[in-house]
């Protein structure tokens, strides 16, 4: 339904691909779903764009550009606040269709965002096909998950593999 909506303001949007979830071993699963549901991982839900980070010659705090982020310094209680840095070299384009994750000091805030932003190393996005809500909710619950598998001796971080296998 929520395709059909957006395919009236937009004819070109993409019909979502169908999710094919992998094999989950019966320890992994820690409570029963309805029977029309399915287990899977969360690389398996859409996708996952982890940031780059632009020329730092290229971040500036006024300007022409796009609004800038590389951690949660601005993140809000659900919603992502504005930055005041912006960039030129627009490296990591994310939009108000996905959710930000940090995946380094600190590792497993989340945030929705409601516009387009430019994301550095610090953050990755997350683009469901399914309700970007139910997918924030579970991120927020994966948070300590996060924190036990990241690595680093200067600062903590995940990976995109330790993203996918949530």
């Amino acid at each position: 339904a929520e395709w059909e909506e957006k395919l009236k303001e937009n004819p070109k949007t993409k019909k979502p691909v169908p999710i094919v979830a992998s094999e989950i071993d019966d320890e992994d699963i820690p409570f029963e779903i309805p029977e029309s549901w399915c287990w899977c991982r969360l690389g398996e839900i859409g996708d996952v764009i982890m940031g780059q980070s632009p020329d730092g010659n290229a971040v500036k705090e006024s300007g022409d550009g796009i609004e800038f982020h590389q951690g949660k310094i601005f993140f809000g209680d659900d919603y992502l606040k504005k930055s005041n840095q912006i960039t030129t070299e627009s490296t990591k384009i994310v939009g108000s269709d996905t959710i930000l994750l940090c995946v380094r000091a600190p590792v497993g805030k989340v945030n929705l965002l409601d516009r387009d932003i430019c994301i550095g190393r610090g953050l990755c996005a997350l683009r469901p096909v399914i309700s970007k809500k139910f997918v924030y909710y579970i991120l927020q619950a994966l948070e300590s998950e996060f924190n036990d598998k990241a690595t680093g001796t200067t600062f903590k971080a995940i990976s995109k593999d330790i993203i996918f296998e949530q």
